[in-house]
């Protein structure tokens, strides 16, 4: 049962192998397959409440690690093709032996608009490094779990990730403090700009506090903040090194789409959802997800709700809550929310009866009381939805 959850590593890795060795048209068929496949999927199938509970164990972790090899071989095909007048490596004359001469015969036609497109499409995949990271980052009694997801997150720009996240949102969720909830009436690229310095400013903090309370300098290599961000640099430095400046703005340019893409997830997992400042963290506190497709390929991260519940779960032991089923849930699944929310007007008119339904039957006197004073401070019209007055 556990192989369920591999859809990304045995179906949407190497489709995309092969997408960004044809180059051309070709480029567009994994995000096709990506997104057509979750709207259809998670639309035209049951929903999916089962348990894995009993089911992991050693496969679990072993897709979560497989991710590492498929990290690795989506740069390594992504940084050859930077180079499209010479065969760095002799990458091309080994992936030939194997594949067919195509191989060479695409890779001299590939064009700074195909490497464009190839870079989007490895961001798109890349981004999985953020999940599985996420993952990784919350075993902290793991070092080296902690120290894999910690390296996928670096590809990724985003190390400080396993700092904010699990020293700064898993506490503040939901309320003013949290850089990583999005406001009622905040768009997505608005909340992608702030989520992402807040927090880096959030890791930066903690870090400096937690320094500070063992007596360590905050620049030396004590530093998990520093250290990540040395962790993403090595990284464009050894793709700058092989293959020159191409390679680097390629791989940069993966960076930010893998990490602008986690940003709109975060985006949606909590959006419009308020909690008072030092009251429990609850399950109404996140919009779960219960459709098929957004639960196997996303390792039960649509499963938030339990995950806010119980950090330290395995993602195979995450349960659906009786939240999903009574209406704190994201409808349509992850990829429909995604692409919703891409859009403003079609997200608030889409999120207004659901954040209406929240106030009216879950949200308690003290969060409505901050949602009317947080109203009286923002203009937007969205912001108001349902807030009783």
């Amino acid at each position: 049962m556990t192989l369920r959850f591999g859809g990304a590593v045995f179906l949407l890795y190497p489709i995309t192998w092969l997408c960004m060795l044809l180059g051309g048209m070709a480029l567009w068929w994994p995000p096709v397959c990506i997104f057509a496949g979750h709207l259809l999927f998670d639309n035209c199938t049951p929903r999916l409440h089962d348990s894995f509970a009993t089911s992991g164990g050693r496969w679990a972790d072993l897709l979560l690690y497989a991710h590492v090899p498929c990290a690795i071989v989506t740069l390594t095909i992504l940084l050859w093709q930077s180079n499209p007048t010479t065969d760095v490596g002799g990458i091309g004359a080994l992936l030939s032996w194997g594949l067919g001469d195509w191989v060479m015969e695409s890779h001299r036609r590939y064009s700074l608009l195909q490497q464009v497109g190839c870079a989007a499409v490895a961001g798109l995949m890349m981004s999985t490094n953020h999940i599985v990271g996420h993952e990784l980052v919350h075993r902290r009694a793991k070092p080296v779990a902690m120290a894999i997801g910690r390296w996928l997150l670096a590809g990724n720009g985003d190390a400080q990730f396993s700092i904010s996240h699990v020293f700064g949102h898993h506490m503040n969720v939901g309320t003013p403090e949290d850089p990583a909830t999005a406001r009622r009436g905040e768009n997505v690229y608005r909340f992608a700009l702030r989520s992402a310095v807040g927090q880096f400013r959030e890791a930066l903090e903690i870090e400096r506090r937690r320094l500070d309370r063992l007596g360590q300098g905050f620049v030396s290599h004590h530093n998990a903040l520093l250290t990540g961000v040395l962790m993403s640099l090595f990284i464009l430095t050894l793709g700058g090194a092989f293959f020159g400046a191409a390679g680097v703005w390629m791989l940069a340019g993966v960076m930010v789409i893998a990490k602008f893409l986690f940003e709109v997830v975060n985006y949606i997992q909590h959006y419009g959802l308020v909690r008072a400042p030092g009251k429990r963290v609850e399950p109404r506190h996140s919009w779960d997800c219960d459709h098929r497709w957004a639960t196997l390929t996303f390792y039960n991260l649509a499963r938030h709700a339990h995950h806010h519940a119980k950090p330290v779960l395995p993602y195979w032991q995450l349960e659906t809550t009786e939240g999903t089923r009574e209406g704190v849930a994201i409808r349509y699944g992850y990829i429909a929310a995604m692409l919703l929310a891409a859009i403003p007007p079609l997200w608030y008119r889409h999120t207004a009866p659901l954040l209406a339904r929240w106030d009216a039957e879950f949200a308690s006197e003290e969060e409505l009381q901050l949602l009317r004073t947080g109203n009286k401070k923002r203009c937007h019209p969205s912001t108001s939805t349902g807030v009783p007055h």
